[in-house]
């Protein structure tokens, strides 16, 4: 629950100990370990205090993972072109593969997301509103394009956190093909055996 006074200095170094205080026992410990109340403790401010900058710490997981994902969106171009579909998921890619340790542990938690919009509701809107540049998606109902949304999201998430899960064990440019062919022409073409 965000005050009016955002802009007060104050503010801005009380958010800022307790995302820092937050990356750091993640370092440390399971997101399922952290509490407030420990996390207060560390932080040396008051319960009160927290809560005057968020609901929970679903809350401030979701501003954490939405933060990185923002940055990822500031780098794209404005406009966006079906041919430029590598690029993205090239861009997308090695920013996910090159993020800190801890920006990679947020980016995994799912939290129990009940009272706000999630990382992935929050990816998806971006997305939609990125590709209403390209002409032939502007031309979609908005039904379809969500579908187109929703598939090209969960495709690249999906294989890009079993990649994490696996131990990066594909280089990454053959990963960058790969998910390019794969969500651009299916399996037919995409060749299940990478080499």
């Amino acid at each position: 629950m965000k005050r009016e006074s955002q802009n007060d200095l104050r503010y801005i170094k009380t958010e800022s100990l307790i995302q820092n205080t937050f990356k750091a026992m993640l370092l440390e410990m399971d997101y399922s370990q952290i509490t407030i109340r420990k996390l207060v403790e560390r932080a040396q401010i008051n319960r009160k205090t927290f809560y005057l900058h968020y609901q929970n710490l679903d809350d401030l997981l979701v501003n954490q993972q939405i933060s990185i994902l923002s940055n990822f969106f500031k780098t794209l171009p404005d406009k966006w072109n079906v041919d430029d579909l590598e690029k993205f998921i090239r861009k997308l890619f090695l920013f996910l593969a090159n993020a800190s340790n801890v920006d990679n542990k947020i980016m995994s938690i799912q939290g129990h997301l009940t009272f706000c919009k999630s990382p992935s509701d929050y990816i998806r809107e971006q997305m939609f509103n990125y590709l209403k540049s390209y002409d032939n998606f502007s031309k979609c109902q908005d039904y379809e394009a969500n579908i187109f949304v929703s598939y090209l999201y969960g495709s690249f998430i999906m294989i890009y956190s079993q990649w994490i899960i696996d131990g990066r064990k594909i280089p990454v440019e053959n990963m960058i093909q790969f998910i390019t062919k794969l969500i651009s022409k299916g399996l037919s073409e995409s060749q299940l055996l990478l080499q």
